[in-house]
């Protein structure tokens, strides 16, 4: 694995905050998500019906998503 590739993975697991249909708005950590992207990784998740591990969200089902990439933080 190359520097930049290691860096790129850094970047992974970091808090995430999505945006849903029908207003709703989840948070959890970023883990991973497909070449395509078709599928995000998400743990940790917190949503209106309570807490999950291990979430596996389709793209299609998210209105938006943010993660803060900021080394500095």
């Amino acid at each position: 694995m190359n520097e930049d590739e290691k860096k790129t993975r850094t970047n992974l697991h970091k808090p995430v905050t999505l945006r849903l249909y029908e207003k709703t708005e989840v948070q959890g950590t970023f883990k991973a998500c497909d070449y395509t992207p078709v599928q995000i990784h998400v743990a940790e998740m917190n949503t209106p019906s309570g807490h999950k591990k291990d979430c596996l969200l389709r793209v299609s089902d998210i209105i938006s998503y943010s993660v803060d990439l900021d080394d500095t933080k």
